[in-house]
């Protein structure tokens, strides 16, 4: 059944608790993941916050994206767009591109952030480069918009079919209209 175990979520939490108790960060990690999830444990968002600020804190770029999250939905941590942003940074400096795709949502939008549409579109295509499609998808919309970038139907077009090319549904019908219009 399992990978060499039987399955059993409450070992696997009691475990990852001992190694993250000796600073290991990606036991942390994943403890911060079973009680945010309640795995083997019950639901805690404020022990899974905790857990996730020590990994975060040791640089795990995972934890990082996760505080992130934790802080801009206020779940578990008090509601901080700005501390959001700054964790999203954070992943984002490290190639994390779940974390560069939120930094840049954080530019465009001007969350916890002074709003800054080129700032955006660079973080975008980090993130984009690094194969993200709803990076690729958001760039297609802003080339297709001219939104912090010269406004260009090809490289809208050519964002958007990376895109649907990785399964994005929404990239899909927007490569399907460009095709449709010509």
């Amino acid at each position: 059944e399992g990978q060499g175990a039987s399955r059993d979520e409450a070992q696997a939490a009691d475990w990852f608790r001992r190694a993250a108790e000796q600073g290991h960060t990606a036991a942390q990690f994943n403890l911060a993941m079973a009680y945010r999830e309640g795995r083997g444990v019950s639901k805690d968002d404020a022990e899974a916050a905790k857990w996730c600020m020590k990994a975060a804190e040791q640089g795990n770029d995972r934890a990082q994206v996760m505080l992130g999250f934790m802080y801009s939905d206020g779940r578990g941590l008090q509601q901080d767009q700005r501390l959001a942003a700054g964790w999203f940074q954070k992943a984002a400096q490290q190639g994390h591109v779940g974390g560069q795709y939120m930094l840049a949502r954080s530019y465009l939008l001007g969350e916890g952030v002074s709003k800054d549409e080129r700032k955006a579109v660079e973080w975008y295509r980090k993130s984009a480069d690094g194969g993200n499609p709803m990076a690729q998808l958001a760039l297609a919309k802003l080339f297709g918009s001219g939104r912090g970038v010269t406004k260009s139907e090809r490289q809208a077009f050519e964002w958007g079919l990376k895109a649907a090319e990785q399964g994005s549904a929404e990239a899909q019908h927007l490569v399907g209209l460009y095709y449709r219009m010509g």
